[in-house]
């Protein structure tokens, strides 16, 4: 019997997408189409290009959409239109409007419109995480305190799905590879934007270690913070780095921090903790679910509560936390396989999800 055929639609091969199409590819044959132009007068023919590949593929069941986008309109409005199913999977920016650092889709007019316009005509939305959905920022008083879908595409009828990341612990372990030994790790790219920079947390943990000259942070994901901005002797920035290489340096530091203003179910953070860091995180989306009673949370973006919290936990016996059990009992890979399979099959059935 023929496999069930899936469209899955993304603007990047991000380590979210490559996990939801090898879940997907282990029960219906996909199609993908990456819609990424590299500059925006370019973003009409990549429509073009996007409304072939449907029209080619007549036979998919269910169109899937890694976040919401301009890549999520025409799934979205096609598939009612031949009466097929759309799921957009969303994430985190494809939720949000943060104007005060310029993130977030629908801080600008033209995406917002397009991103709230797919979420009205897809047959369901799956989030990470509750809160992009409906929130309220209470972490940072200098940002937008409302978030969520619901809060930016008004009286929205689509169902929602809840469905949160899952990770594996087989590959996710501490290593012995002893090359680089520190007290704080964090992973961002594009920290040398000053944008990522305060929206990662970047800048705190930047203040952080020009008052505490004796700890030692590190930066992966860019190898140059903004121009303004002067690098600590006690920071280590490190470029792009692979799995394996992440997997050795995480497990050569004794906490990771995500001090985000904003996420949604953040990757890296559960890699960490596999891998025996401590978690200090932010007051955001799924960050405390995440660290649950295995770490710290940070509830007041300010540089004085995160010295006050280090100055707290770091005499304290760590050995009493168990960060990787957390991971291992609330989110693994195969779970996360399980309920998104499940979802999908049904949706492509036409049974009720």
């Amino acid at each position: 019997m023929s496999r069930i055929k899936i469209c899955y639609h993304t603007p990047s091969f991000s380590s979210f997408a490559r996990k939801d199409i090898e879940i997907l590819e282990s029960k219906f044959r996909v199609s993908s189409f990456l819609f990424n132009p590299s500059k925006k007068w370019m973003t009409p023919f990549w429509f073009i290009a996007q409304a072939a590949f449907i029209l080619r593929n007549l036979n998919c069941k269910v169109h899937v959409c890694q976040f919401g986008g301009y890549h999520s309109f025409l799934p979205s409005i096609l598939s009612k239109f031949f009466q097929k199913k759309c799921v957009i999977v969303v994430g985190g920016t494809d939720c949000v409007s943060f104007p005060e650092i310029g993130y977030g889709n629908f801080h600008k007019p033209i995406l917002g419109t397009l991103t709230c316009l797919s979420y009205r005509f897809a047959s369901a939305i799956v989030a990470v995480d509750e809160s992009l959905i409906e929130s309220e920022n209470t972490y940072s008083n200098e940002h937008s305190k409302f978030q969520g879908i619901k809060n930016h595409c008004k009286n929205l009828k689509t169902e929602f799905k809840v469905i949160y990341n899952g990770y594996s612990g087989e590959f996710w372990k501490k290593t012995a590879n002893t090359a680089l030994q520190g007290d704080i790790i964090s992973v961002s790219a594009g920290i040398n934007e000053k944008r990522r920079f305060v929206l990662k947390g970047i800048d705190l943990l930047v203040e952080l270690a020009k008052r505490n000259p004796a700890l030692k942070i590190s930066l992966v994901g860019g190898t140059a913070l903004p121009r303004d901005v002067e690098v600590p002797s006690n920071i280590t920035l490190i470029g792009a780095c692979n799995a394996e290489q992440l997997r050795d340096l995480f497990s050569n530091h004794t906490y990771y921090a995500q001090l985000s203003i904003s996420e949604g179910f953040p990757n890296a953070i559960c890699e960490a903790m596999l891998c025996g860091c401590i978690p200090l995180g932010s007051y955001v989306a799924a960050i405390p679910k995440i660290i649950g009673s295995e770490g710290y949370i940070l509830e007041n973006r300010s540089i004085e509560d995160l010295e006050n919290l280090l100055n707290k936990i770091i005499p304290m016996n760590k050995k009493e936390l168990n960060p990787r059990q957390q991971i291992i009992n609330h989110f693994t890979f195969e779970k996360r396989q399980m309920e998104f399979l499940s979802f999908i099959d049904k949706l492509s059935s036409n049974t009720s999800i």
